[in-house]
């Protein structure tokens, strides 16, 4: 499917700025850049079709489709992604009802878990474009989402991919495992 980005009508809600690190392109050193940190509305299908379009530009990989199936799911009324919320991190600063895909730095997809501010982080998924390379133009874009959700919620608890550097990156990020072999991570609010 292909969207034609000047008719996307992106009412996605501004939660707050948070910072990456941002490579200068002359001096090739990274400095802190503002990005914005933005909830989806699952109701509105421009939010939908502008997920769909990451989803197809970042390889159709397992992450950013568990990202969308949450948000298309709740869409249609099914209770069981109901308490989901789906969030996005993006290089654009204004004019978020009008947002570029192509901006889009990482998705996340959490489930509150009852009402003393715990969420289970079901996926995080970092453009792709952005990772391997040995001087990305743009960092942290991971943890910058994990700082938001600190932010936000008291209790934070997922299940890694069970890779080492996925392990090691929750681990930077404050995460305590609480399982050895399963890959079962949580933070606390202090």
């Amino acid at each position: 499917m292909r969207i034609d980005n000047s008719n996307i009508s992106f009412s996605a809600n501004f939660n707050n700025y948070v910072k990456i690190l941002k490579r200068d392109q002359v001096s090739g050193k990274y400095f802190p850049a503002d990005v914005a940190f933005v909830t989806i509305d699952s109701q509105n299908i421009s939010d939908l079709r502008a997920l769909k379009e990451v989803y197809d530009n970042w390889g159709r990989d397992v992450l950013t489709e568990g990202v969308l199936n949450a948000a298309v799911s709740k869409s249609y009324g099914d209770k069981y992604f109901s308490r989901n919320k789906i969030y996005a991190l993006t290089s654009q600063s204004e004019n978020f009802e009008k947002l570029n895909p192509s901006k889009i730095l990482g998705v996340a997809d959490i489930r509150v878990l009852g009402s003393k501010g715990n969420i289970f982080l079901e996926h995080l998924k970092v453009c792709p474009f952005l990772k391997g390379e040995q001087n990305p133009d743009i960092k942290k874009v991971g943890t910058a989402i994990l700082n938001s959700l600190k932010a936000k919620f008291v209790q934070i608890f997922l299940v890694s991919l069970n890779k080492p550097e996925v392990k090691d990156f929750y681990r930077r990020n404050a995460f305590k495992e609480f399982t050895d072999t399963l890959g079962h991570f949580s933070w606390h609010r202090k």
